[in-house]
Formats: C-alpha cells, sequence, structure tokens
C-alpha cells in the first residue's frame, strides 16, 4: 500500500486564520448585537462551519433565524479583508508541497471553510496553483466531523481513501478523518508543525493501519457478504472469554459453514485449524498487539514470515516497514488465509503473500505448512503453545532462517495444575529455550509485556554459518 495522495485542513494546519475567522465574525455579529467570548469559540465553535456556529447561537443566544444570512454575508466580506492584509507567504508550507508534488503525491485542501476563502488565502501564503484540488463547505453535503469531505477528496482525486494521508489540528478535523479510515492520520497543534520535517511521516501508512478495530469489522462484513452491524457484536465482546465466545456465541454461522455441534468439546481443535468463528476472536485482539510488536520491530528487516498468521496482523504492520522488502503469511486455518489474502489484493499490498498448507486440515489431523525461505526475520509469538508438533516446528523455522537472522517467539506464562492436568506451558517454553541454545542461537531481547496474552517476547539471532 502507497499513499498517493495529501488532504489537508485548511484553518490550523495549513495557516492559522483562527484568530481572524473569530474576529470577522465578532464584527458581523457585533452589528446586530451579538458576541461570542474568546474562550468560548475556542473550546466549542473552533473548526466548526459558520453556518453551524450561527445555529449553536440561535439555540443559545437567541439569535433571530431571519438574520443569519445577513450575518453569513457580512462574516465572509470582513474574513476576505482581513486575509488581504493579515496573511503573508509561508515558505514553509511551498516548500512541502512542492516536495510531495516532487514524490509524485497528488495535494489537497479539504476544509468548513467556504472554497473561496481556501483559495485566497492559498494565493496568500504562496501555494495557489500548487493543487490539485480545494473543496469547501460548499462542495459536501455534510461538515465536519462527518468524514464526507475527505471521502470526496479522495474520489476526485482518482485514488482509495486508504491510499491518502490526512493532515487535522482541531477535534472535530481529527473525528472527520478517523471516520474517513485513511492510510495515515498526522494529527499538528498548528502551521508550524506543518514542514517538510513531517514529509517521510506523510507519505508512509501507518503501519496499524490494518489492526484498526472498524475497519477489520468492515473488512469481514465485506469478505463474509453480510452487514458490519452482523460482525460488530461477534468482534466486540469481552476478551477474557475469547474461546468461550467463539465458540458458542456464533453457533448458527459455525453450523452453517460446517456442519459442527455446538459446544462439543472434540471440535475444540478444528476451531484453530479450520473454522471461521476465529476470524472474529483475532479481530477482537488485533489492536492489542502493539506492545508485542515494539519490542520485536527493530529486528524486522528483509525477507520476513508471520507464522501462525492468524488474520495477518502482525504480517501487514510488517509489510508497511522501510526496511521490510517481502512478507510471507501462514496459518493452518485456511478461512484466516483467504481472508488476509484478499485483504492484501483489496489494499493493494504487493509485498505481502499467503502462503497455503500443502494439504487439507481435518479434526484429527494438522495441516502440513511448507516455508520458503530464507527469511530475515520470523514472527512466531502466541503460536507454538498451540501446537503438539512445536519442536518439530521449531527445527523447521531455523531451517528456513537465514544466517544472522532473528527469530520472535514467546509462549504465554501459565502455571502447571495437577487437578486439571493443564499443561506447564513454563515447561514447554524451557524446552524451546533448550532447542535454540542447542543450536548456537543467542538471546537479543526479552521483553515482558502485558495485552491478552501476558509473556516474555524474545528474539533470538541465528548464529552465521550454522
Amino acid at each position: 500500500m502507497k499513499i498517493k495522495a495529501v488532504l489537508l485542513d485548511a484553518d490550523g494546519v495549513m495557516f492559522d486564520a483562527r484568530e481572524i475567522h473569530y474576529l470577522a465574525l465578532n464584527d458581523a455579529l457585533g452589528e446586530h448585537g451579538f458576541n461570542i467570548s474568546r474562550e468560548t469559540h475556542l473550546r466549542r465553535f473552533d473548526g466548526k462551519t459558520t453556518r453551524t456556529k450561527l445555529q449553536m447561537l440561535t439555540a443559545e443566544q437567541g439569535l433571530p433565524p431571519e438574520k443569519h444570512d445577513a450575518i453569513f454575508e457580512s462574516k465572509q466580506e470582513k474574513t476576505k479583508e482581513r486575509f488581504k492584509t493579515e496573511l503573508k507567504r509561508d515558505d514553509s508550507k511551498v516548500e512541502l508541497i512542492k516536495a510531495l508534488k516532487d514524490q509524485g503525491c497528488l495535494v489537497a485542501i479539504c476544509s468548513n471553510a467556504i472554497r473561496e476563502s481556501v483559495q485566497i488565502m492559498s494565493e496568500r501564503i504562496g501555494i495557489d496553483g500548487m493543487l490539485d484540488l480545494y473543496l469547501g463547505n460548499e462542495d459536501s453535503p455534510n461538515p465536519k466531523p462527518a468524514p464526507d469531505i475527505y471521502l470526496r477528496g479522495a474520489e476526485l482525486l482518482g485514488v482509495s481513501i486508504h491510499e491518502c494521508a490526512i493532515v487535522e489540528d482541531s477535534a472535530t478535523g481529527i473525528l472527520a478523518a478517523e471516520r474517513a479510515k485513511p492510510g495515515r492520520l498526522v494529527k499538528v497543534k498548528g502551521p508550524e508543525d506543518v514542514n517538510t520535517d513531517m514529509l517521510a511521516e506523510l507519505l508512509s501508512p501507518d503501519p496499524r493501519f490494518y489492526a484498526d478495530r472498524g475497519r477489520l469489522i468492515d473488512d469481514i462484513a465485506d469478505f463474509l457478504g453480510v452487514s458490519s452491524a452482523f460482525v460488530r457484536p461477534k468482534v466486540n465482546y469481552d476478551p477474557n472469554h475469547a474461546t468461550e465466545e467463539g465458540l458458542v456465541t456464533v453457533p448458527n454461522l459455525w453450523k452453517w459453514m460446517y456442519g459442527h455441534r455446538e459446544g462439543d468439546l472434540d471440535e475444540y481443535r478444528y476451531f484453530y485449524t479450520a473454522c471461521f468463528p476465529y476470524l472474529f476472536d483475532l479481530a477482537n485482539f488485533a489492536d492489542q498487539f502493539d506492545p508485542h510488536i515494539a519490542s520485536a520491530a527493530k529486528y524486522m528487516k528483509g525477507r520476513c514470515l508471520d507464522y501462525g498468521s492468524g488474520i495477518g496482523t502482525v504480517g501487514f504492520y510488517m509489510s508497511m516497514l522501510d526496511h521490510v522488502d517481502h512478507v510471507d503469511l501462514i496459518d493452518v486455518n485456511p478461512v484466516l488465509n483467504n481472508f488476509a489474502r484478499w485483504r492484501a489484493r483489496k489494499y493493494e499490498t504487493t509485498q505481502v503473500r499467503v502462503l497455503d498448507p500443502t494439504d487439507t486440515p481435518t479434526r484429527q489431523r494438522r495441516p502440513q505448512l511448507a516455508l520458503q525461505g530464507p527469511y530475515d526475520f520470523i514472527y512466531a509469538r502466541d503460536v507454538l503453545e498451540h501446537c503438539i508438533d512445536r519442536m518439530d516446528i521449531v527445527d523447521s523455522l531455523i531451517d528456513a532462517l537465514a544466517d544472522g537472522g532473528h527469530l520472535c517467539e514467546a509462549t504465554p506464562i501459565d502455571d502447571y495444575d495437577e487437578t486439571t492436568g493443564k499443561e506447564n506451558v513454563a515447561r514447554m517454553e524451557y524446552d524451546i529455550w533448550e532447542l535454540l541454545q542447542d543450536r548456537g542461537f543467542t538471546m537479543v531481547s526479552a521483553e515482558t509485556t502485558g495485552g491478552f496474552s501476558l509473556g516474555t517476547t524474545k528474539v533470538w539471532r541465528k548464529p552465521e554459518n550454522l
């Protein structure tokens, strides 16, 4: 996925005209005996359209609605007069737009202000003629915080909204941008933050793009051919009961797809290997991966493998890092593989490849996974404890890892309970350690991370010429 367009708010991002708008509006209101205090304007009116502000004044101060048009027209004239004398050329903005254009990026301004004001302001600071598109409040049926103006901007530029970066400053604008779901949202405090120093951030999609819960819910709905309203409650449940919820709350879907018997414990393992309710569980956990990924991110480079990739949360994250060239995803669950492959196509993530098992899983047998190394980095966190043949898997990961490459693994901290016969996860961890150390691996990082799976995320380095 690549950022192809940058959508900029105007006031508070490209120029600071908030004081101009405030003074012009109060001048126009004063002609009719009304006023907004500076503190109230900053706290409640900032970022809203003039029409919205007038409607608020009618509700709160009794401004007669029949005065709206006259005040609006007067405010616009006073604003333009102030623009001509108070706004100056801003070379930092000129240099930023030029740098974006040199990178082949489309650039637009999408503002709640009227289009004429946006064009005048752009002319005053020196960027008039450099932009591909101007959109003002008359170009969108619903002003910010609705996302419409950003969605319209992307449409007119001929790109998908996920190929856009949005720059916003106000709470109203940021909410509009979040609702639009762009590939990157950059929040700034004011125009002083908007310069060529932000170029790399603007042109890089947000690595957490694929883990966004709202986007995941919409994508799962599209993938399954159902509504987002149908999917949302199946994703937004208590994560402390993930398996229980995954097995019990969607029995009709489960039986419809696979003919499972509701609550049959013999089907538990099949839950991981071939059924699709696990799709909902992994979507629930996707936005909790940050602490686990952060501890290993600096080792992610070159050719990478997300082993036991699920819906590809970590693999897609790796694909968006500058120093990662290619990512393979592989999982035993064909439904999860198909969803990850569907997302890669939707978002044109060409550096991601989804590998399939070499045979078909059954309720009694785990499928075989054929790796296509060598890889510079392998991520296998929160996977091995689910596998009966985990030590064989570790051997295969060692063989698939390039000399000097890094392997990230972890199993959750747990205690063995003799009364229930629950497996001693800590013993499993030590077995993995011993195997890696026997093969000459060196532990280069170990961080205890919380979240849905408490454990120590460890990164091991494979020796040269093993």
